[in-house]
């Protein structure tokens, strides 16, 4: 991997409720032509930019818990939802860029509630328009085509990943969910690179016990065979392009910064 420096070109930072304007951004994703789709997740609102980021259109999305989306090459919209224990409706629904809906699929594992109240999990698309979602609380991928229908399951779980216990974050339910999630292995994202990799984050360690959070990546090619486990990574990524992925890399008291990082594959 070759890092890489780059200057500012743009830049949005339209804060409000008005047309073009966002207060907490949560993903962000491109189409095919370049045009820029920012997620509100404070106001479920998606807003389109196009590809000189001049306000399009925005739109609504329909009430429900969920903090990624990711789009297709034409502008179709799949959001994750999330869900409280017992809660097995929809896991993904598809949008049109006009914010109409296509359609909706798989069902949300119960141990999907502690999505609710932190960031994580993830949903991406490959080159032919394949979805792939994950869960904060569970390891499993799942694959379907643009319409929804199953192709895959990936379960491939990776050695130091800590699972979930069902009855235990039941237990933490009512009372302090966030806490024992520090407790188990967390999904953080889930993303696409060419030529046809799959990259799933996962945060294992819990600070509140004073053990080392680790970052590490797990990679998949596109027919479902784990290519390498257990990569460390030292920051979390936020976005991912081409054979680009970039990572945000955060310190008190000092700026943010953008880190991009080039695959090369041999």
């Amino acid at each position: 991997m070759n890092l890489r420096k780059g200057k500012l070109l743009n830049k949005l930072n339209s804060i409000g409720d008005g047309p073009g304007e966002f207060n907490v951004v949560r993903s962000i994703a491109r189409d095919s032509k370049s045009n820029l789709y920012v997620f509100d997740s404070a106001k479920l609102k998606i807003i389109r930019y196009d590809s000189t980021w001049s306000f399009l259109n925005s739109f609504v999305l329909r009430p429900g818990g969920f903090k990624k989306m990711a789009v297709d090459s034409v502008g179709n919209i799949y959001t994750l939802l999330e869900g409280s224990f017992g809660d097995k409706s929809t896991a993904v629904i598809k949008y049109d860029k006009n914010g109409k809906i296509l359609g909706r699929w798989g069902e949300i594992p119960t141990t999907a509630t502690m999505q609710e109240y932190l960031y994580g999990g993830g949903i991406t698309i490959d080159n032919k328009s394949n979805i792939y979602y994950s869960y904060m609380s569970d390891h499993k991928i799942l694959k379907t085509d643009s319409n929804g229908d199953r192709i895959q399951e990936w379960e491939n779980k990776p050695s130091y990943f800590r699972e979930t216990n069902e009855d235990e974050a039941r237990k933490y339910r009512e009372s302090d969910i966030i806490n024992y999630s520090w407790k188990v292995s967390r999904v953080s994202g889930l993303f696409f690179i060419e030529p046809g990799i799959i990259l799933q984050q996962i945060y294992t360690g819990n600070p509140k016990e004073m053990e080392t959070v680790i970052s590490y990546l797990e990679l998949w090619d596109i027919s479902g065979k784990k290519i390498i486990s257990s990569l460390c990574v030292p920051n979390e990524i936020i976005y991912a392009f081409e054979n680009k992925i970039v990572f945000l890399k955060e310190k008190p008291n000092q700026n943010s910064k953008i880190i991009i990082y080039e695959f090369r594959f041999k």
